[in-house]
């Protein structure tokens, strides 16, 4: 006779003496209660992850039993990303695994710092290890700002990667003070080799080699970045970094402001990763003055600021075509002074930018249509095509309704000379020097019709208006 209780099944006869399912089930939950009891309560850090976490026991299991634990499940069923700190155990938190498809709430007991020392081989071969106050000190002229980095002189190679939880002390503390990260100890301008790996727990590689002056660091080519949420300024002004890190697994990136900024040589394929968690990538490429790589088949749907990202960055001319910029709320410099730049972006979807400023400022080359984006969002196109030479394409008809600034958005693009008469403006938009130096200057019937009473272009018997403040500080 089998009877059923829930979604265990209760045999009352067992003729072949063999485990049932019921028994296996309740055999498998417990064995993951021993081993977190005896193994992880009150034995674990702050720096550790949920999705560590979760890994953790189904590494130390008999394969018959891990195999019973649901991962994703798992992770899914945590609300709370990584543990904090509590020595005392006042906070009672607890970790969820599923196992069978029941969960089990592991009590995870006192939680202490998470922090890992560095240790790196000297030239003379002594092994050194630092912690991060005493490592900081060294790496950094002013360790408080974190603003300029010098050379360790007796630094061979790093043999293990510091780490530290950052407890929320980051640049994004002003709006979350929630997010913390585990951040890797940042590098001197000297390093050129590190044999150590990427420690698991490590979700943040910010700062670790910006400033560096090496060509390249051997060794993190074979880095699992897989793990990583953030590696803004990473090697921001690492001005003669140029090492192959195209295999490096980057689907959770988020982000990734100023990655590769200032960085004068830097040229390598990016074409196989894949951001498809990409949300900050300002400045990502600004001032990467060589960098010209294919980055057809990025995903971008979840990004929504490209502030400056190829600002300055003359070589670039990579077919974009196929971005997804749907989320995107800032396009502001995007590309400006992105001197070869002449990318097919015409079906570019930008009904959510608000933005536009310096767009395409000083790009030498760009002439694409662009006749169909949506602009019934932005509000800001000052310099939009300033200096933009080659630029004349029929923009007539884009929606410039909710447009509050337009100062010298055609200034010196010289080759500009399409109808705009019939955009609708705002009564007091900005406009000053809106056509300077372009075709259509002193073509009163192209221009659009301003309501306010000042000119946007002076007449040849007025006396030129001064140019505001604000315009100024732009021009700067």
């Amino acid at each position: 006779m089998i009877s059923t209780t829930g979604f265990l099944v209760v045999a009352c006869n067992n003729t072949n003496n063999n485990p049932v399912k019921s028994e296996v089930i309740i055999n498998n939950k417990q064995a993951v209660i021993d081993l977190w009891n005896k193994e992880f309560k009150n034995k674990l850090d702050s720096a550790k992850n949920t999705s560590l976490i979760v890994e953790m026991p189904k590494e130390k299991l008999p394969k018959k039993i891990s195999d019973s634990i649901d991962l994703n499940g798992s992770l899914y069923e945590n609300t709370v990303e990584k543990l904090t700190k509590d020595e005392n155990n006042k906070l009672n938190q607890k970790v969820k695994i599923l196992v069978n498809k029941d969960v089990i709430g592991l009590e995870v007991g006192s939680v202490k710092y998470g922090q890992q020392s560095i240790k790196y081989k000297t030239k003379d071969g002594k092994i050194v290890e630092k912690n991060k106050d005493e490592w900081e000190k060294m790496v950094w002229k002013d360790p408080s700002k974190k603003r300029q980095k010098q050379e360790i002189s007796d630094i061979d190679e790093v043999i293990q990667m510091g780490y530290y939880d950052d407890e929320g002390d980051n640049y994004l503390k002003p709006f979350n003070k929630n997010i913390h990260y585990v951040q890797a100890f940042e590098m001197p301008t000297n390093i050129s080799k590190i044999s150590a790996l990427l420690p698991r727990e490590v979700n943040s590689l910010s700062k670790v080699f910006n400033q560096i002056t090496s060509t390249n660091v051997g060794g993190i080519e074979k880095w699992d970045v897989s793990r990583v949420c953030r590696m803004s300024f990473l090697f921001d002004g690492a001005k003669n970094f140029n090492y192959d890190i195209s295999n490096w697994d980057v689907k959770i990136l988020r982000d990734a402001n100023s990655m590769f900024a200032d960085n004068a040589k830097f040229n390598q394929n990016l074409g196989k990763w894949k951001p498809y968690n990409l949300a900050f990538a300002r400045k990502m490429f600004a001032r990467a003055k060589v960098f010209n790589q294919d980055l057809s088949s990025w995903q971008t749907s979840h990004v929504y600021n490209m502030e400056q990202m190829f600002d300055g960055a003359e070589k670039f001319n990579s077919n974009l075509d196929k971005w997804d910029t749907s989320h995107v709320q800032t396009m502001k410099s995007m590309f400006s002074g992105a001197k070869m730049f002449n990318g097919n972006i015409s079906s570019w979807n930008t009904s959510k930018v608000e933005d536009m400023t310096s767009m395409f400022r000083k790009t030498g080359e760009f002439n694409q249509d662009i006749s169909k984006w949506k602009t019934n969002s932005v509000k800001k196109m000052n310099y939009m095509f300033s200096e933009a030479k080659m630029f004349n394409q029929d923009i007539s008809k884009w929606d410039v309704s909710n447009v509050d600034e337009m100062n010298f958005m055609f200034n010196k693009a010289s080759s500009f000379d399409q109808n705009l008469s019939e955009w609708k403006v705002k009564e007091k938009v900005k406009h000053s020097s809106f056509a300077t130096g372009s075709k259509i200057e002193s073509q009163s019937s192209k221009l659009p019709k301003f309501k306010d009473s000042s000119s946007s272009t002076p007449t040849p018997t007025s006396t030129p208006a001064s140019t505001p403040a604000s315009a100024k500080s732009k021009m700067k």
